[in-house]
């Protein structure tokens, strides 16, 4: 299980997903890039020190839960309205 951010959400297009709902998903799992210079940023392990290992792509939504958290819900929209 694979749990999104409050962040991922408002990264794509949420298609009626919400915040605590189960999602089953299919796409394409992918290991972060590594840094190819000295000194660079490093995408692996910055997300690797964020408890993120793979990076999926292409995402299908195939199933949706319909239990979510409405509380939580309502904090993203309220937050979501006032910061635009």
């Amino acid at each position: 299980m694979i749990k999104l951010s409050e962040a991922a959400l408002s990264g794509m297009e949420r298609n009626n997903i919400y915040i605590g709902s189960t999602i089953f998903v299919e796409g394409e799992v992918k290991n972060f890039e590594t840094a190819r210079n000295p000194g660079s940023f490093s995408k692996d392990e910055y997300y690797r020190l964020q408890g993120i290992s793979y990076e999926l792509t292409d995402v299908n939504i195939i199933k949706q839960s319909k239990d979510y958290s409405r509380y939580r819900e309502f904090l993203f929209e309220l937050t979501f309205y006032y910061y635009i």
